[in-house]
């Protein structure tokens, strides 16, 4: 059976013009997933074309029923989203990312590495599209969990804007893996947890306390019945959903010590 990435390459060296196009209509559904109703020259000018190039191929995606286009601006149809959904699978391959994707799993022992291409701190949208990607992914290994643990940040609260609704909810119990780190409310784990559980019609509880805590006040704190038992659950939980940032801008948010950020 032939593989997919040889099928791509093949593709990809047959006929490049084709493979570029594909890749520029999947940007344009994104841009528009992320910044609906949109006009055609803000899209043409956030992904680096001309407004002729981006007519044509919004008009084509119109056609295909992926896209409407309304007076107010451009919007993403139902099966446009579809769309994006099926190409989540081939993006890997279409990207080459495979190759890092296996280097990864090799070097770290990881049973399951999902890249997403672009640079979050460059292009915001990379991240958005981090979140969603996610989201999807966490939705399909939750069908067997019962309690999901999530910390805070930037990329899980794109995870949690993207988390859908569950068909007759989903009985999962989402707790906050960490306290608070003085980050906005919509990063904090504790407002992440309440919106991943109220999108999937299930339950959550939260946590009141700082990040950052001495083992005096974790001992004082213990003897609180309620923070044992979400303690306890924490230790009971099927998935943790842990973001991973900047060392040195984690390090500034605990307030470390000069000479620890000098380590770092």
């Amino acid at each position: 059976m032939i593989k997919v990435e040889t099928v791509i390459a093949n593709l990809n060296e047959f006929v490049p013009e084709a493979m570029d196009q594909v890749r520029f209509r999947l940007r344009v559904l994104r841009d528009v997933l992320y910044n609906q109703p949109v006009g055609r020259r803000q899209i043409a000018q956030r992904l680096g074309r001309s407004e002729r190039t981006a007519r044509s191929e919004i008009g084509a995606l119109k056609e295909q029923g992926a896209l409407e286009i309304t007076p107010g601006g451009i919007l993403l149809t139902e099966y446009g989203m579809r769309l994006i959904s099926i190409m989540d699978e081939v993006v890997p391959y279409l990207e080459g990312l495979n190759p890092l994707a296996n280097s990864l799993k090799r070097h770290l022992g990881l049973d399951e590495v999902i890249l997403v291409p672009g640079d979050s701190y460059l292009d915001p949208l990379t991240k958005k599209e981090l979140g969603r990607v996610a989201a999807r992914y966490i939705k399909g290994a939750l069908s067997h969990a019962r309690i999901l643990a999530v910390t805070g940040g930037s990329t899980l609260e794109e995870m949690g804007k993207a988390i859908t609704p569950s068909p007759g909810g989903h009985e999962v119990l989402v707790l906050p893996a960490r306290g608070g780190l003085g980050e906005r409310m919509g990063e904090q784990a504790n407002a992440i947890a309440a919106q991943i559980a109220q999108a999937m019609g299930g339950n959550y509880r939260l946590l009141h306390i700082p990040d950052s805590l001495d083992q005096e006040t974790i001992d004082h704190l213990m003897t609180n019945q309620k923070m044992a038992e979400i303690v306890s659950q924490l230790k009971q939980c099927d998935i943790v959903v842990h973001g991973i940032g900047s060392a040195l801008e984690m390090a500034s948010r605990r307030g470390l010590a000069e000479e620890a950020l000098k380590i770092l």
